[in-house]
């Protein structure tokens, strides 16, 4: 899988990264601080040229979950405190985006983050509904990313809750949540 694939990739830099120091003890009398950065501009290029599709399923809270992770209509948002609510907004502040959707109908709320940080996007959907998906592929070292978005009425109530607790972004989250369904009422 990409996982264990980037998981050995990953563990041959670091073993590569952990034996350099000794490597470098011994060869330093014979190469040069040229040919070393001659060596790292190359292993950097390799990295770069490293290209991982993007994932198809992400694992978290125990278990393995297909994605995307689509929005459905029966789908039960959970009750959440006050503080999660406050930790959703953190996050939303710093990574998050209101968008008009294409059609100005009404606006989408999106949340990116890499792999790694799935739980959040997970917390998002059980709490605001909406669907994880694949943004992008990895790159090198770099992390594939995902990223929870909603839209519709799951807009309209994540935007109206998290402009609660949001600080800089809570002008559009206010404009998302207030987002008139008469396109004569419209303002763009």
């Amino acid at each position: 899988t990409v996982s264990s694939t980037r998981s050995r990739c990953s563990s041959l830099v670091e073993r590569s990264c952990a034996t350099l120091p000794v490597q470098l003890s011994e060869a330093s009398s014979q190469l040069s601080l040229q040919q070393l950065q001659h060596r790292c501009a190359r292993l950097k290029a390799l990295l770069s040229r490293l290209r991982f599709p993007k994932p198809s399923h992400v694992f978290a809270f125990g278990s393995w979950h297909d994605l995307p992770i689509r929005a459905t209509k029966e789908h039960v948002t959970a009750p959440v405190s006050q503080a999660e609510l406050r930790y959703l907004g953190g996050f939303f502040d710093g990574d998050g985006c209101v968008t008009a959707t294409t059609c100005k109908s009404g606006c989408a709320l999106s949340v990116g983050q890499s792999e790694n940080n799935v739980k959040v996007l997970i917390h998002f959907y059980t709490t605001f509904g909406g669907g994880i998906y694949s943004k992008t592929g990895g790159t090198g070292l770099t992390k594939a990313m995902l990223m929870w978005k909603a839209g519709g009425g799951a807009s309209k109530v994540a935007a109206s809750r998290l402009a609660e607790v949001c600080f800089l972004k809570r002008e559009q989250l206010l404009i998302a949540s207030r987002w008139p369904r008469c396109k004569c009422r419209r303002e763009i």
